[in-house]
């Protein structure tokens, strides 16, 4: 699924201030959220593509485009007055490089910088170009793509029109020169990726305050894949650990949360995720439904996207409430 590499999810379930019924993550980009997600409140956004920072994408907030991501791949969003939380994350940019191969096999050939084209409208949606090596035919150089001096992962390079693969972490690739009249290079870096997070609305708010001393409030850390760990933590409503909670997985048993309030629990390889966790009359329940993530790489078109879709839900069910006790 979309979701890689590690880092904090955001709070999944924060009383009356957030109750996230279902998340749904679209795209290639992982997007996280840090911070509590209740209107008002600030939160730290990041992408990341194969671990790897998206920089200098535009981030849109339920449908405005008024942020955009530092070098780090973050940028930090305020969270709108609404129903629902929707991120939007976009980046895309492309380069070519032309250069025209000596006939004389002796000669090197050389690089001007009337050979160098890009064909991005907007300075800030081209891509930097460089190559490194002799060009000639047969002999093996290495291409460099970068934006704003930073390099960039995961852009698909065409040679003279074909598809010979991605830069890696660093923005480069090595290919060969091939034996003909002309070296054409073209770079293509383009990434999405979408985060929904339903809200409560004032009126479901208004029914919380008598729970509160009941509800438990689930936090999770980790990545979101078969196989992975995550650190599932119990809070009260006044934000405490709850110490010997019982922490199921699948209807699996795994343990009690420990004097933090946290249990690490290992996702197991499975179509859906379903952790609950209880302590004496109060409960809480998350579900992540998982879709394999199909990963599209072809000669034509080379963009490194795929599909991820996930439901997450967390539902405080409470019957007592005059417990306080953790």
């Amino acid at each position: 699924m979309a979701t890689q590499g590690s880092g904090p999810l955001g709070q999944m379930a924060d009383g009356e201030q957030l109750n996230a019924d279902e998340i749904e993550t679209d795209g290639a980009v992982n997007i996280t959220v840090d911070g509590t997600v209740t209107p008002g409140e600030n939160v730290t956004i990041t992408a990341l593509l194969d671990g790897e920072p998206v920089r200098f994408a535009e981030v849109s907030v339920n449908g405005e485009d008024a942020y955009e991501t530092d070098e780090n791949g973050s940028v930090v969003a305020t969270v709108p007055d609404d129903d629902e939380f929707e991120v939007e994350v976009e980046a895309e940019r492309e380069g070519e490089l032309e250069i025209s191969l000596e006939d004389d096999e002796d000669e090197e050939a050389t690089v001007d910088d009337d050979d160098v084209e890009t064909e991005a409208g907007d300075e800030d949606e081209s891509l930097d170009l460089s190559v490194d090596g002799t060009v000639s035919a047969d002999e093996n150089v290495t291409i460099t793509a970068t934006h704003a001096e930073y390099p960039v992962a995961g852009a698909a390079v065409s040679l003279n029109g074909e598809y010979v693969g991605e830069t890696d972490s660093n923005g480069t690739i090595m290919v060969t020169i091939p034996d003909a009249e002309e070296f054409e290079v073209e770079v293509e870096y383009e990434v999405e990726g979408e985060l929904e997070i339903p809200l409560e609305s004032d009126e479901e708010d208004d029914g919380d305050d008598a729970d509160d001393e009941g509800q438990i409030d689930l936090i999770v850390e980790g990545t979101l894949e078969p196989g992975e760990n995550l650190s599932v933590t119990a809070l009260d409503a006044d934000g405490n650990p709850i110490s010997n909670a019982t922490v199921s997985v699948n209807d699996e048993t795994l343990g009690e949360t420990g004097v933090d309030g946290t249990l690490t629990v290992e996702i197991p390889d499975d179509d859906e995720l379903e952790i609950e966790v209880t302590h004496e009359d109060r409960d809480a329940e998350l579900t992540v439904d998982f879709e394999d993530a199909e990963d599209e790489h072809d000669s034509d078109d080379e963009d490194g996207d795929y599909d991820d879709e996930g439901d997450e839900k967390a539902d405080d069910d409470d019957e007592d409430d005059e417990e306080s006790d953790n």
